[in-house]
């Protein structure tokens, strides 16, 4: 794996373009490199991984576009290397795969953020996008499909730029509300978030629960509704072990007691809000912080898993990985690999790298 800057610039950059309802939102000023064979590796165990997580929900109806964001374990520290053309490349070795902390199966919103950036930077093809349309079509044809967007900031104001993407690759998507969808009840709906619609489109039934209908009969939902007899944790995010997501008067004491070994999660949550994590608090707050969860219903206890320490420069950074596949209900295909980047101190206050929340996201890594 590589890490190439261009000359004289920070790690990560920010452009007013490139922002979410008006935050400036961080980027990496230049791109990752991984090998084939390092692709390879992160195929081999998302697949690996996918396996074991399916087997608690009916495969067979779902269809969608997953991420796994996975641990890597590089190089810690490492000479840079000036290229002819200014920029500074910097070798983390043979990337290795040291785990997978979450699976995200609501539609993941990097392809989005590519499209974006891409847009705002004036660096190339959205290339999330367009292998994500010719996944789509190859599966779908010329048939419409109906693009459901949810809410969010994200949503708000990257979509246009993912759905312009799509379009541009020839990919037949026509936005409907849900309004729009319950009248014109399309054949392929793609729902692209949480679907959280009652009230905003003033519906006099749930949408959720229209759709969790509608999928179970003739409609394709990619990225369907999971439903409470499924393993999912929600909508988002896939049970990976057995004891992931229990949080219950019956495991508190365990959690309590062995906090370093534990992150509390929101169930139908996003953007990294709302999460804590045992190892940053003190062992008075985080008995306060499981009751809370316990209390309110919407929160999993998830086994910690941390990211590693890379210097680039003079500066502590840490990254992850996410390949990202079109599953058609049998098989996962391939689409492409997101690197996201961060601060080290960012990254020790939230326990995670988040583009919304300002961490660096250097987009789809250049491969082979």
């Amino acid at each position: 794996m590589r890490v190439v800057l261009f000359e004289n610039s920070s790690v990560i950059q920010s452009a007013p373009e490139f922002s979410l309802s008006g935050n400036p939102v961080g980027y990496v000023n230049g791109f990752v490199h991984i090998s084939e064979e390092e692709k390879r590796k992160l195929i081999k165990e998302a697949k690996r991984i996918w396996e074991k997580a399916r087997k608690g929900f009916s495969q067979e109806k779902f269809i969608g576009h997953v991420r796994f964001d996975m641990i890597p374990d590089v190089e810690h520290s490492f000479p840079k290397k000036k290229t002819d053309n200014g920029s500074i490349s910097y070798d983390l070795g043979n990337l290795e795969v040291k785990g997978c902390y979450e699976i995200n199966a609501q539609d993941p919103e990097c392809a989005a953020a590519d499209a974006a950036l891409k847009k705002a930077v004036k660096n190339g093809t959205p290339l999330a996008a367009k292998r994500l349309a010719e996944m789509m079509g190859y599966f779908f044809g010329k048939k419409e499909i109906a693009f459901v967007q949810g809410n969010g900031a994200v949503k708000n104001c990257w979509g246009s730029y993912f759905f312009d993407a799509l379009r541009k690759e020839g990919l037949k998507t026509v936005p409907m509300s849900p309004k729009e969808v319950v009248s014109k009840k399309p054949e392929v709906i793609w729902r692209w978030g949480i679907i959280q619609w009652k009230q905003d489109d003033d519906l006099p039934w749930d949408f959720g629960k229209w759709l969790l209908r509608a999928q179970n009969n003739s409609t394709t939902v990619v990225n369907h509704l999971f439903s409470p007899q499924e393993t999912a944790v929600d909508d988002k995010r896939l049970v990976m072990e057995k004891e992931d997501a229990t949080l219950s008067q019956e495991n508190a004491a365990s959690v309590i007691k062995n906090k370093e070994n534990y992150v509390l999660k929101p169930l139908r949550g996003g953007s990294g809000r709302g999460i804590y994590f045992g190892k940053n608090l003190t062992q008075q707050e985080w008995e306060r912080a499981v009751r809370f969860a316990i209390s309110n219903g919407n929160y999993g206890a998830f086994k910690a898993k941390w990211l590693p320490k890379i210097r680039l420069g003079k500066e502590n950074v840490t990254l992850d990985a996410n390949p990202a596949f079109l599953f058609d209900g049998k098989e996962l295909h391939y689409l492409y690999t997101i690197i996201r980047l961060d601060k080290w101190e960012n990254y020790q206050q939230r326990g995670a790298i988040n583009v919304a929340r300002g961490g660096g996201f250097a987009g789809t890594a250049a491969e082979g």
